[in-house]
């Protein structure tokens, strides 16, 4: 999410001026309409879903620095059972620090689906605090726990334990053994942490330093393992791209790292990166929020990018494409065979109501850019985009068809209940299904269950 909006008030007075002289580009979205609900169950094929949900702030705190508390309410885990009854939604919640002032990746799940790991990057604010004094980024708790929840047969924590600084993501290698996360801690911004019987083992981490030179915004922000496991790659200081090769004894334990070739400078703040499902080429979203991260580049922001970077083992890497979609890409999803993408653009709902919404195009309506990708050659193209109320929905997910796609809503302008929505994907278009799934408020980080 972005950086302090201090200067938000002082540049509205420019916004008036450009809504006044009738130089604000105009926008004339389409919005997707419901279409009539199945009969019996959720549109979307999967064992579950759980989301991630961070109680402790509203949606626009990053403008008004006001965090609403909820009496009473934790950061939660829920874990959503489906196909589910549309009379009766199975939905189970247990507590799980976590937080939205990370990317979309701070939570993962094993390959069995057992087992949810959630990584936290800020700590829970001061209970008598209704607002910060400064910015959500300045101000809250430095984070690092990292909690480990039990799926079956009924969610529960089994382990919470602290393993870094302010960490940025979780990813869980493909075989379950191991747990890459992202830290701020010095000398351990990549720490790679054994798993047995689903549970962290703290009898085998691996701890690596990064050396981020000379950076205006140091830092790892999303780590991500290629699928044979040897290969880690990572957004570095928000603008570039870095793998590295993963060394192991003979006992499976890793003993260092090695760069893969030199960084990949991609963009200007860049998200959440996967690898496609043959490893060929590694996707990652810029929310294209400027240089500077400065309170105009949320103001102003342009178009978002998807970027496809052709991965190559002997570290000849190079862009093959950037797909333009809508105003801050924060979170993207992958269809399971990698054919097509979701882009879940958020746009400017982070705006308060205080900030007219006819000045800033985007304030009150996200939207979600559904892209066909050729992995032949690593290109993609923009079929369809299609805008929705909610505010900040910052995560997606398709289901294991393919065909359906379920999205993390924070919560509604003026409401105060996150929120799952399922959308089907028919012909190369986008359409809301009718369904929305209550979660606790903060929804911000989703993932699929085999």
């Amino acid at each position: 999410m972005p950086r302090s909006l201090i200067l938000l008030l002082a540049l509205t007075g420019i916004a008036v001026l450009l809504a006044a002289t009738g130089c604000w580009p105009g926008e004339r979205p389409r919005t997707a309409s419901a279409t009539q609900p199945l009969p019996d169950q959720i549109p979307f094929t999967a064992g579950g879903l759980i989301a991630a949900s961070d109680v402790d702030q509203w949606a626009t705190a990053y403008g008004d620095r006001q965090l609403r508390p909820l009496p009473g309410a934790t950061d939660t885990l829920s874990v959503l059972s489906l196909p589910s009854p549309v009379e009766n939604p199975r939905v189970a919640a247990v507590p799980a620090s976590n937080s939205v002032v990370g990317w979309p990746q701070t939570v993962d799940v094993s390959p069995d689906g057992r087992y949810a790991y959630v990584a936290d990057t800020r700590g829970a604010p001061p209970k008598h605090w209704t607002a910060v004094p400064n910015s959500v980024y300045e101000d809250l708790p430095q984070g690092g726990t990292l909690t480990t929840v039990s799926l079956t047969p009924q969610p529960r924590v089994v382990d919470v334990r602290k393993v870094g600084r302010n960490l940025g993501s979780v990813a869980v290698r493909r075989d379950g053994h191991y747990l890459a996360i992202a830290s701020e801690e010095p000398g351990a911004e990549i720490v790679l942490v054994a798993v047995h019987n689903g549970v962290p083992d703290a009898r085998y981490p691996f701890a690596a330093a990064v050396d981020f030179g000379d950076v205006a915004r140091p830092g790892i922000r999303s780590l991500a393992w290629h699928p044979d496991g040897h290969v880690l790659a990572a957004s570095v200081s928000d603008r570039q791209v870095q793998f590295w090769a993963v060394d192991y004894d003979q006992q499976g334990r890793p003993t260092g790292i090695r760069p893969l070739g030199t960084p990949v400078r991609v963009g200007e703040t860049l998200t959440v990166g996967a690898f496609h499902p043959a490893g060929q080429y590694f996707v990652i979203a810029d929310v294209g929020w400027g240089d500077n991260a400065s309170a105009k580049d949320f103001l102003f922001n342009d178009a978002g990018q998807i970027v496809a970077i052709a991965f190559d083992a002997q570290g000849h890497h190079r862009i093959s494409d950037r797909i333009q979609v809508g105003r801050s890409p924060e979170g993207w999803a992958m269809s399971p065979d990698g054919s097509r993408l979701v882009a879940v653009n958020m746009n400017r709902t982070y705006l308060p109501d205080s900030i007219p919404a006819r000045w800033f195009p985007g304030r009150d309506t996200a939207s979600l850019s559904l892209i066909g990708f050729d992995a032949e050659r690593g290109q993609g193209q923009v079929l369809d985009e299609a805008h929705f109320e909610g505010l900040l929905p910052e995560d997606a997910v398709f289901d294991a068809d393919g065909d359906a796609i379920a999205v993390a809503i924070f919560h509604l302008r003026g409401g105060d209940q996150g929120l799952v929505e399922f959308w089907t994907v028919t012909d190369d278009r986008l359409q809301r299904s009718g369904y929305r799934l209550p979660v606790a408020r903060g929804a911000h980080d989703l993932l699929r269950l085999p």
